[in-house]
């Protein structure tokens, strides 16, 4: 574990994942966005985890109805600004 991850850091996550529902009402393909995510958490887990939570509240608050299903995450440290 490193000093970082001791003390909790900021991430950058980003999802990447697919609307298969709205693929399929369009008679398109699914394709691929991706959305970063900035968030605070002790470890790359947790802040994986955060990020799954916040992208689950943005498609509850969105109201459109359509299944975004997650293929796979990239998780970094946030550089620190200097």
């Amino acid at each position: 574990m490193s000093a970082l991850e001791a003390t909790g850091a900021t991430w950058w996550v980003t999802l990447i994942y697919i609307e298969p529902t709205y693929a399929a009402h369009n008679g398109m393909t699914a394709v691929p966005y991706r959305w970063t995510f900035e968030v605070e958490a002790p470890d790359a887990d947790h802040a994986v985890l955060e990020a799954i939570r916040q992208l689950r509240a943005a498609a509850t608050e969105s109201s459109v109805g359509w299944v975004r299903e997650i293929v796979t995450w990239d998780v970094a440290v946030a550089p620190v600004a200097t």
